[in-house]
């Protein structure tokens, strides 16, 4: 599985779940911050999730917001900014941030979104 701010490739095919043949919910992501209703999987963790992210560049530059009870928790590809792993929660609406238009495939739960 490739590492944080690897994007996926034959050697390095992403999200487990993508791999297994699972349902996907491609969304849109603009330069800049986008937020996203998420669909995917329970318990997919926002490390494997940004896997989705490509081109590369918009990958290698993602941090993924979420707010939980009021506070902001980040996580980012880039070492030098937030890096505070979490599970994204089906229904939960993060919000995520790219340098450069590109798509996000999630790994959707069956039934989609």
């Amino acid at each position: 599985m490739p590492g944080a701010g690897q994007a996926p490739s034959s050697a390095n095919p992403g999200p487990p779940a993508a791999a297994a043949g699972a349902p996907v919910t491609t969304v849109a992501l603009m330069a800049g911050c986008t937020p996203v209703a998420w669909p995917g999987a329970d318990g997919l963790s926002v490390i494997e999730a940004v896997l989705g992210i490509s081109p590369a560049g918009a990958q290698q530059t993602a941090t993924v917001w979420r707010r939980t009870n009021g506070e902001w928790q980040a996580w980012a590809v880039p070492a030098e900014l937030p890096r505070e792993p979490f599970p994204p929660r089906r229904g939960e609406q993060p919000l995520v941030c790219v340098s450069q238009a590109g798509t996000w495939s999630i790994p959707t739960m069956i039934g989609g979104p």
